[in-house]
């Protein structure tokens, strides 16, 4: 698992506007802590939690437990996770900790009667054009940004053989539990993006065990407004096809799951497949805002099927949120799994 949760500034001129930032420190601070759950009493992991009409925010553990810093006062937290209703809590901050636990309800999707015969196509087709016609404008609001960055990066072995190549299998830790931690970051940094010149300021950072070219230790933020999606050297050189690039439509089957309204906004839901395996290809959801045709939010995945090296499958999640006039991404959350002669991880 990797994911970032940053402040950016983004514009032509490269004037700061701030987006959100991880718990702000101060000496005066108090502790805003709970847990995120869904309706069922299931953890809701690495959901987004922001302070409303500020510039604060966290993101939740595995777990689902998120703890922030805050000064006393009153305040209404937003808490947000893809595929679930956003929640607005109002608390007064007045205790040295104060207890502000969520539940979470699925998102519900309304589906527009749609009459689709052999010749009719799907409404996905006619959103995702008007998104691609769009695509370059929303790009030149990433061309020139600066941001900082919280990355925090895990890798953990999830099952491993009792014996390999003759050998007893053996961490010597004591503990007969088969999940063990391999790789452990925590990195905060400025990340700078000049006419597509990346630049990475490493600010603080703790590193545990080796991360072996995963590239956990580096921000890595994914643009789905570029055609062409790097998502590093090891896991594939050649890159991958966006789902709005300006070609996507030669790639890319498109079906519309229905909509939404959230502030004020309708949202649609469109499910993204590959036309042909073995290319570098996304497969998931993306969920487009209907008149602006920008991303609201994504969940993508890449498995071997589309030409991945090293890891079975990885995933990318993102959260996007207005500044301004503008978008940026709120949240990236990315998940991958692998294995390798029965040792079996995730992260």
């Amino acid at each position: 698992m990797r994911f970032l949760y940053y402040k950016s500034t983004i514009s032509k001129s490269f004037i700061f506007i701030f987006c959100a930032i991880l718990s702000v420190t101060s000496l005066n601070a108090n502790v805003l802590q709970g847990s995120i759950k869904d309706a069922q009493g299931k953890e809701v992991p690495f959901a987004s939690i922001l302070i409303k009409k500020t510039k604060i925010g966290t993101t939740a553990n595995s777990k689902g437990v998120y703890s922030l810093n805050i000064a006393p006062g009153d305040y209404v937290i937003v808490c947000q996770s893809i595929s679930y209703k956003t929640i607005e809590k109002k608390v007064k901050i007045k205790e040295e900790q104060t207890t502000l636990d969520f539940v979470l309800n699925e998102q519900q999707y309304e589906l527009t009667e749609v009459v689709v015969s052999n010749k009719a196509e799907d409404p996905a087709y006619e959103i995702i054009r008007n998104t691609i016609k769009k695509r370059g404008e929303h790009l030149r609001e990433y061309n020139n940004f600066k941001c900082q960055v919280y990355l925090k990066g895990l890798i953990q072995l999830n099952d491993y053989p009792k014996r390999f190549m003759g050998d007893t299998v053996d961490f010597q830790d004591g503990d007969t539990n088969k999940a063990k931690i391999l790789f452990l970051s925590e990195t905060f940094a400025d990340y700078s993006v000049s006419d597509k010149q990346k630049k990475v300021e490493v600010k603080s950072t703790k590193v545990s065990g080796r991360s072996n070219g995963f590239g956990l230790g580096n921000p890595n933020i994914i643009s789905f407004y570029e055609n062409s999606i790097s998502i590093g050297e090891a896991l594939n050189p050649r890159g991958y096809v966006s789902p709005i690039s300006d070609n996507a439509l030669f790639f890319y089957k498109y079906k519309y799951m229905g909509s939404f309204y959230e502030n004020g906004l309708e949202v649609t839901r469109i499910k993204v497949t590959p036309r042909r395996k073995q290319e570098p290809l996304f497969s998931g959801f993306i969920n487009i805002i209907e008149g602006q045709w920008r991303l609201y939010s994504t969940q993508l995945n890449i498995t071997k099927d589309q030409q991945l090296q090293l890891i079975d499958s990885i995933s990318y999640e993102q959260i996007y949120m207005p500044i301004g006039a503008q978008w940026v991404i709120k949240q990236q959350v990315n998940y991958l799994s692998g294995s390798f002669f029965k040792f079996k991880f995730n992260g």
